[in-house]
């Protein structure tokens, strides 16, 4: 059993960025609901190991060792939003439960206001955090093994269909998730 516990997308947009998106979530053809995606860094804790990592190795330099600990980029320009499933009580975590992975029909829908700012050639970035129902061992039932970090969803896993509204000012982006069943977790 897999749980979405996360989405985001990842929106190029030039200049004033949205304040947040809505985005609804779809098994099959059924909706699981409409949620507020609100800005957020999925570089965060890639750019922490990344940071830590650098800081055990120096480089020479005629005066000497320097540290070689540059931070990753932010991804201009690329702003991402997410939604995070909320806590549950005793510190389990929500979200969404397909039996095969996401791939079992996870769709989303979102719709963008267009405007100067949104740059519609470059492509939209999705990242994900899926949990998976694990046993616990000696003790009985099951417990959810919680992502660590965003994860980019791979590539030619998502079918992605982008319209405009009759009226022109909305980007209608439909995504479904068509490829294998994702990893789960990073280390």
């Amino acid at each position: 059993m897999y749980r979405l516990c996360a989405w985001c997308f990842g929106v190029p947009v030039e200049g004033r960025a949205y304040d947040h998106l809505r985005c609804t979530f779809y098994r099959g053809h059924r909706s699981l609901g409409e949620q507020q995606l609100m800005q957020c860094d999925v570089l965060r804790g890639y750019r922490t190991h990344a940071h830590s990592a650098a800081r055990k190795r120096w480089l020479r330099t005629p005066d000497g060792f320097i540290c070689d600990a540059a931070p990753l980029s932010t991804g201009a320009p690329y702003v991402h939003y997410g939604w995070q499933a909320a806590a549950l009580p005793g510190g389990a975590c929500g979200g969404f439960d397909f039996d095969m992975g996401p791939t079992n029909g996870f769709r989303c829908r979102m719709l963008l206001r267009r405007r100067a700012a949104l740059l519609e050639h470059l492509p939209l970035l999705f990242h994900y955090k899926c949990g998976v129902l694990a046993e616990r061992g000696v003790v009985e039932g099951t417990h959810l093994v919680p992502p660590r970090r965003w994860l980019p969803v791979p590539a030619g896993s998502l079918t992605v269909t982008t319209t405009h509204s009759s009226d022109g000012r909305f980007v209608i982006v439909n995504a479904g998730w068509v490829g294998a069943t994702p990893p789960t977790t990073s280390a």
